[in-house]
């Protein structure tokens, strides 16, 4: 079976007609009409909206360098990357390995760190497949890391630590719409490359953004959203990641929001078993990096 035929029979939303109908025939007309109603959708019906985008009060702290790591073949920083909100403090520590001995700036494979914080060890005394890091330097890239766990936890806590704890301000009961973990998540991606711009290290104009598992549904929703980054890498995904939800075998929406109910956003969990009645699916997501690359 062909894409096309398989697009028809799972009735997925049509990616290039809007919303009034019109159909989408240019480049123009995606940048400027079909992208930011799509967004609107996953925003509204999936990931939640983030109630900031970059703090007003936000500002980077050099907690470590090191030289000649990996046996002289990178320099390692760590940086605290701070934000202050209506309800406190937070930061975001970036683990960086940058070359040594070749022209700078240089890009960047940035990692959203799940699981065992051991993973990704900044003393390297503990290599873990998750984070090839001296593979990456090797090759003449900058390896970064952080530990989403900074951003959110991973557990239902009803949304009262982290930067929902920091940032969320609802007079009244949480929104249907309001931000998940995994939006958390990705928004802690886009405050790590507000910090790679001002690295002279880094060419920001080339950062892929890298993620496993609930990680790569965080790089995805990172991507979709944030422009700056050049490219998105996600690695079994799954539902809610790359994975079509129509007519899918497996995880099912309903079976993520009973796992998970801190992923997504409330108005998500309308959709279970009613797949077919979401305005997106996620063909639509991956969309959204165009014209920009995706794995």
């Amino acid at each position: 079976m062909n894409f096309a035929e398989e697009y028809k029979r799972r009735k997925l939303p049509d990616l290039l007609t809007a919303l009034d109908g019109e159909k989408i025939d240019s480049a123009e007309l995606w940048q400027k009409k079909r992208r930011p109603e799509i967004l609107e959708l996953f925003r509204e019906h999936v990931y939640g909206k983030a109630p900031v985008v970059r703090p007003e009060k936000m500002w980077f702290e050099v907690l470590d360098i090191r030289q000649n790591m990996m046996d002289g073949a990178a320099l390692r920083k760590q940086i605290g990357i701070c934000f202050e909100g209506p309800k406190g403090k937070g930061m975001i520590k970036l683990i960086l390995f940058v070359p040594n001995n070749i022209p700078k700036p240089v890009p960047v494979f940035l990692l959203t760190g799940i699981g065992e914080k051991k993973h990704i060890d900044p003393d390297r005394n503990i290599k873990s497949q998750w984070w090839p890091a001296e593979e990456i330097i090797s090759r003449g890239y900058a390896a970064a890391a952080f530990h989403v766990s900074d951003v959110d936890p991973d557990f239902h806590d009803g949304f009262k630590n982290g930067v929902h704890g920091i940032f969320d301000d609802y007079s009244d009961s949480r929104p249907g719409n309001a931000w998940g973990t995994i939006s958390a998540w990705a928004w802690g991606a886009s405050r790590v490359m507000d910090y790679f711009e001002t690295d002279s290290d880094i060419d920001s104009k080339r950062v892929a953004v890298i993620g496993h598992s609930r990680g790569g549904k965080t790089a995805l929703w990172c991507g979709a959203q944030d422009e700056r980054f050049a490219l998105v890498i996600s690695n079994n995904s799954g539902s809610t990641g790359a994975a079509i939800a129509r007519g899918k075998a497996g995880e099912t929406v309903k079976d993520i929001n009973e796992g998970f109910p801190h992923w997504f956003c409330g108005n998500y969990k309308k959709y279970a078993g009613r797949e077919h009645e979401m305005p997106v699916d996620q063909h639509m997501l991956i969309a959204l990096m165009a014209p920009r690359h995706v794995y």
